[in-house]
């Protein structure tokens, strides 16, 4: 059984008696922290969640510690080629990763750097054997097994509203789209991500906990650049069917009360309304072309402040150029221009 996106796995060395990718140290996570085997056990040490980018053809592992660190190579001065985890946001290249499936009913791969011939290998097999990129050697040590990560307890009564298109909670918060692709990326202009419809779920899911602080019922469809599409500029119906939700702030590096996501060019008109409650990853709508738009994209900003109209509860428009925005891909990284 092949692996899957969004799931998290063991990755058992098949030539260190089955012992487990682990990063070191007692559930610590820190940039360019070193990555071992040890004993399985079930800790998030040892789960690692796979991120697949079918379009780019590249894989990213991330740490269930925090899923903000991936596995890296470390290219400093000494010990040049570890294996170590460290923040995505700045190292983009260096965590993209590829699978090479070696038995696929065993679910046995070797990993190694997109770039670069090398090889995820296992510099022994005890107990804090250190873990490297090596050139290929077709060896056990460089085949790894992986094994569902199964947690330690499973919740009694999972919410059926927090599953969304967040596969790898950051928290109290998931990303609102399956899809990863951008075809828009966030300037002072663009104060948003244009997310691309290029996967089979296209439903829209909410950032998190919140309440509706508008909603917006506008179907119409008009092309940029074009004499009627120039006419709807800067308008409300630009933004096609659309929603506003007003968050308590769940993003722990954004010092702030709170936040507020918007939705824009959805297919449907909303059946939320302001006032409504939703729940984190609960679905909102579909991706869709409404209002100024030339295809299938959700416009989704994102803001965080102190100011009473960002409150759950206030209803109301607030306009574009007031809100205290910032480019998304600071606390969704998976999200990526292709």
């Amino acid at each position: 059984m092949a692996y899957e996106n969004g799931k998290s796995y063991w990755f058992l060395s098949y030539g260190g008696s089955g012992r487990a990718l682990s990063v070191y140290g007692n559930s610590q996570v820190s940039q360019n922290r070193n990555v071992i085997l040890w004993d399985k056990q079930v800790i998030d040490d040892q789960s690692w969640y796979v991120g697949t980018y079918p379009i780019s053809g590249f894989v990213r592992i991330r740490t269930d510690l925090d899923q903000r660190y991936g596995l890296n190579v470390w290219r400093g001065a000494d010990n040049y080629y570890n294996c170590d985890i460290c923040m995505i946001t700045g190292n983009e290249e260096d965590s993209k990763l590829d699978f090479i499936t070696v038995n696929g009913n065993e679910n046995l791969y070797r990993v190694k750097l997109l770039k670069e011939d090398m090889y995820l290998t296992a510099m022994g097999t005890g107990n804090g054997a250190d873990v490297r990129w090596k050139a290929l050697t077709r060896n056990d040590d460089q085949l790894w097994k992986l094994v569902e990560f199964t947690g330690s307890t499973p919740d009694p009564d999972p919410d059926p509203g927090n599953e969304g298109g967040g596969q790898g909670p950051y928290g109290d918060y998931v990303y609102p789209t399956v899809s990863r692709a951008c075809s828009g990326g966030y300037t002072s202009k663009h104060p948003a991500l244009d997310i691309r419809d290029t996967s089979s779920d296209h439903n829209i899911y909410a950032f998190a906990d919140g309440i509706v602080a508008y909603s917006q019922n506008s179907s119409g469809q008009w092309m940029p650049g074009t004499p009627e599409g120039n006419a709807m500029e800067g308008t409300l119906a630009s933004m096609g069917n659309c929603i506003a939700i007003n968050h308590n702030n769940p993003i722990t590096t954004k010092n702030h009360a709170y936040a507020r996501t918007i939705y824009m060019h959805m297919k449907n008109n909303p059946s939320l309304h302001a006032g409504d409650t939703v729940k984190k990853g609960q679905m909102i709508g579909t991706i869709g072309t409404t209002g100024l738009s030339s295809g299938n994209h959700l416009h989704f900003s994102l803001s965080t402040g102190d100011q009473a109209t960002l409150a759950p509860g206030q209803n109301g428009w607030i306009g574009i150029s007031r809100l205290p925005d910032f480019d998304p891909r600071q606390v969704l990284p998976e999200y990526y221009m292709g």
